[in-house]
């Protein structure tokens, strides 16, 4: 495996992406109909925030509507994203290299990183584009 492999390799370009004044409801709906687990958090050209499905997850909608359908979306009318997402996410270069991305991944528990280029971000990285670049090296 080449573990020198920069990240630029392996990354999703064109990643989708939401602004913080967006409303938690389109924020969810972009990522179950683009079938993402990640969605980097903007406020205009800046990243600001990461929103993931575990934290979607976390607020186990069923227990407080107790499973009425609809629900879900109730309780999205009333949060924001800012209330759920993750600020600051922690990114890596473009030079990052793969070896470099596992280690975050195995030490902070994170399951995707945002990859920035001159201070922005360019892309995303996931533990599933490693998983793949490891089957492809094997």
């Amino acid at each position: 495996m080449k573990k020198r492999t920069p990240v630029k390799e392996i990354m999703t370009e064109n990643m989708k992406t939401v602004q913080l004044s967006d409303s938690l409801k389109s924020a969810k709906f972009i990522m179950d109909n683009e079938s993402i687990r990640h969605l980097p958090v903007m406020r205009g050209d800046n990243l600001v925030g990461i929103l993931s499905d575990s934290d979607f997850n976390r607020l186990n909608f069923g227990s407080i509507f107790n499973q009425e359908p609809g629900s879900e979306y109730a309780l999205m009318e009333t949060l924001t994203i800012e209330q759920l997402m993750t600020f600051k996410p922690v990114t890596v270069d473009t030079t990052a290299t793969v070896k470099e991305v596992i280690d975050i991944f195995m030490n902070e528990h994170f399951r995707a990183l945002p990859v920035i280029e001159n201070g922005k971000p360019v892309g995303i990285v996931t533990v599933t584009d490693v998983l793949g670049f490891i089957s492809e090296n094997m």
